[in-house]
């Protein structure tokens, strides 16, 4: 239960970063060295990237950053997904242990359900449960050293990066939504602006190619939906192509959102399990909204994320309920049997006997007095039991075998098992495949 279970797909070996293609539209690639140098990278060398929404993640996120920190042949670098409406001030911790395990909340920043971290301000911390776990005492000081960023998301987003910089190093942080000032999202939204129907239409068709990950856009000619936000003081709304001009603050959809992070000076982006699911349909947009080349300039999308449960007082694993009914109706048949052969037998007596004789009514009797004298009471008791005290037990142990909690509540020692189980995996490729 304690060792931590990571998932580093492809090998690590393998994540080679991608050759420029040389068909790529030369403003294309002008856009990527352009973006690259106005976010501080370096001209040549290898950049690895991963994101996410800003708050205080649970370990499987944290294992992104240190797989990118990991490769010291090249510059780590991680993107806020600060258009996301997401609730980074809801941080949850468990209390209890046993059967008595519960999970509750800290409020730490207050709900603005709908807004981007990105258009909220940063906040003093609420005050802490008073059964609070300790850990967050750490937390909510680091919060308050950064209640004067710039906003919400900048505020939790340098908290997390504090809390993690044992394990991770120093990675710098740059928000998705700036993304759009810069030449490569200058030139997406003009590519948008010139054609918003064809933007659109690939959009909903990548979309529907792959299990609508996503809301397809409104078509309506030059009044098209866009896949980008607007700011307003209600939260996110859409935003339509005849009125893009007028919106100060843009904040790119999902698909959007990755394909800037993967076209802004990044060789290699590691996602988390979530990010691939959706991340093929922004592959399949770009392909056939703009060209091929152009998608072959997407940094090499790899995967990285873990499984790591607190040391709680958990309670023992579900007990397995059988199936009463078959318990009860087919005493002595075992599961997946269709029926005991006697069973079947008397059944078959009903069956053939004319309705309503009192042939009928006897072979149905002698069914039921053969059920009496064959069924175990003391295991259907026990099931009965059972199936009461699983409805307990079941609500404690998705509290104890949860892999979301804030990763400042596991010890660090879990947390450095975890680094190394990360870096010994991709020792190899950081020394002797490097990606320079």
């Amino acid at each position: 239960l304690l060792s931590p279970h990571i998932l580093l797909d492809p090998d690590p070996h393998t994540w080679q970063p991608r050759s420029v293609d040389t068909a790529a539209p030369e403003q294309f690639k002008h856009a990527f060295q352009q973006t690259r140098s106005l976010l501080g990278l370096p001209p040549s060398g290898v950049v690895i990237a991963t994101g996410h929404q800003a708050g205080i993640w649970h370990p499987g996120i944290l294992a992104k950053d240190i797989a990118i920190s990991a490769w010291e042949s090249a510059t780590p670098i991680h993107f806020v997904a600060d258009h996301d409406a997401n609730d980074a001030g809801l941080i949850q911790y468990p209390t209890g242990s046993g059967t008595d395990l519960k999970r509750l909340s800290w409020r730490a920043a207050s709900l603005m359900q709908g807004m981007p971290t990105g258009h909220r301000p940063a906040e003093a911390p609420g005050r802490l449960p008073y059964d609070a776990p300790p850990a967050l005492k750490r937390v909510r000081k680091i919060l308050e050293n950064y209640q004067n960023a710039e906003n919400l998301a900048t505020q939790y987003a340098h908290a997390a990066a504090e809390l993690a910089e044992p394990w991770t190093g120093t990675i710098p942080r740059f928000s998705v939504s700036s993304l759009l000032q810069l030449p490569v999202g200058q030139l997406l939204i003009e590519r948008m602006k010139q054609d918003p129907v064809t933007a659109a239409t690939t959009y909903n068709q990548a979309l529907a190619a792959f299990g609508r990950v996503g809301r397809p856009l409104k078509i309506h000619g030059a009044h098209t939906e866009l896949p980008v936000w607007a700011d307003s003081s209600q939260g996110r709304r859409r935003l339509y192509a005849d009125q893009i001009d007028d919106v100060e603050t843009l904040r790119p959809r999902a698909l959007l959102a990755s394909a800037l992070m993967r076209l802004s000076g990044c060789d290699v982006f590691v996602h988390g399990t979530g990010g691939q699911t959706y991340d093929p349909a922004m592959e399949r947009w770009l392909h056939d909204w703009i060209s091929p080349d152009v998608s072959r300039m997407l940094a090499l999308r790899v995967t990285a994320s873990a499984n790591l449960y607190l040391p709680l007082d958990a309670p023992p694993p579900l007990r397995p309920v059988e199936d009463l009914n078959r318990v009860i109706n087919n005493p002595g048949a075992t599961p997946g049997q269709p029926l005991h052969p006697e069973k079947q037998q008397h059944l078959d007596n009903i069956n053939t006997a004319e309705r309503r004789s009192t042939q009928r009514k006897r072979a149905f009797q002698d069914m039921k007095r053969w059920l009496s004298e064959h069924q175990d009471t003391k295991r259907i008791e026990q099931i009965q039991y059972d199936m009461a005290h699983n409805t307990i037990d079941a609500s404690a142990a998705r509290v104890a075998y949860a892999r979301d909690w804030p990763f400042p509540l596991y010890p660090e020692h879990m947390i450095s098992e975890l680094k190394t189980s990360i870096v010994q995996a991709c020792s190899g490729a950081s020394t002797t495949q490097s990606f320079s």
